[in-house]
């Protein structure tokens, strides 16, 4: 039986179930209605705070630092064999080895650390787990490597220079990033956040100034038919802020546009939102209005 890591597991709900609780609260105006075209979901004051967690990213640096989507951590793909291995790994219960192999300072242009420090890396990504009783059950680490590996950054899937640690048991090995920390930006967002999984990566149109995301909604059944999800984005100098959220009744021109005969037929579980830059994104970062973490981006044609 392969037991899966599943730190975070898969966001059932996701967008899903905040948006369902939007739902319920409606944008006040100074007259105690709703504004027009106003979104029920996250708000600017949210887009405003999580702009503030990236206003120090040096957004003219060259090269540009490596924002990752992900943890610089990859758990071995496929799991554990068993219970024991999954709980040791989770707790950081690892036998290192006495000595590490020697790496270069520098790959794929980029400063490297050594396999010593990856090793406290994956140390700390473990420790962070559940806590629970390892008792005498260990990982013993009995092989690593420099390798290449793909880590999902804010600018897609890119190979990147990775250790690669074998682990006594476990099929696939543990991989931490080689990449320094200073060549990457990771500003202290709140606890938990993370890329929503209920939401596809973004897409930018060839200018750089349409972003359209997709994304799961609420299966709200036929009423969801007169309901419009809209994207709205709040800009800084180093970060564009994605608010995704319900459009509020009271804009008709957009409960027309979703009224059309059948286009909600599959809109009840998937959708999609395009909003428009007021400069092309550049090398600034796009995040979630929510939390503040980093949206993937691909270019589009």
């Amino acid at each position: 039986m392969v037991h899966e890591v599943g730190r975070r597991g898969l966001l059932a709900g996701g967008l899903a179930v905040a948006l369902a609780a939007a739902g319920c609260r409606s944008a006040p105006t100074a007259g105690g209605g709703t504004r027009p075209g106003e979104i029920q979901g996250p708000s600017e004051a949210d887009a405003v705070r999580a702009l503030k967690a990236w206003a120090a990213f040096p957004v003219t640096a060259s090269p540009r630092p490596l924002v990752l989507v992900d943890a610089p951590v990859l758990d071995p793909a496929g799991g554990f064999p068993d219970a024991d291995g999954k709980l040791a790994y989770l707790a950081g219960a690892f036998d290192l080895p006495a000595g590490y192999p020697p790496g270069p300072a520098r790959a794929a242009g980029l400063p490297l650390i050594g396999a010593k420090q990856a090793a406290g890396a994956l140390v700390a990504h473990g420790a962070v787990g559940p806590a629970g009783p390892v008792g005498r059950n260990r990982l013993r680490v009995t092989g690593i490597r420099l390798g290449s590996v793909g880590f999902r950054t804010d600018r897609g899937s890119v190979p990147l220079p990775a250790w690669l640690f074998r682990l006594a048991g476990v099929p696939q090995p543990a991989v931490v990033l080689a990449v320094a920390p200073s060549a990457r930006f990771a500003p202290r967002l709140p606890a938990g956040a993370g890329h929503d999984l209920s939401l596809g990566n973004a897409t930018l149109s060839a200018d750089g100034r349409t972003v359209s995301v997709g994304f799961l909604s609420p299966d709200s059944g036929t009423t969801a038919c007169k309901q419009r999800y809209a994207l709205r984005v709040v800009e800084s100098p180093q970060a564009a802020a994605l608010r995704i959220g319900l459009v509020d009744a009271a804009d008709e021109e957009a409960e027309e546009e979703d009224n059309r005969p059948g286009i909600c037929r599959d809109a009840s579980y998937h959708r999609s939102a395009s909003a428009t830059l007021s400069v092309p994104l550049g090398a600034r970062v796009l995040i979630s209005a929510q939390d503040g973490s980093p949206f993937p981006v691909a270019s589009g044609t």
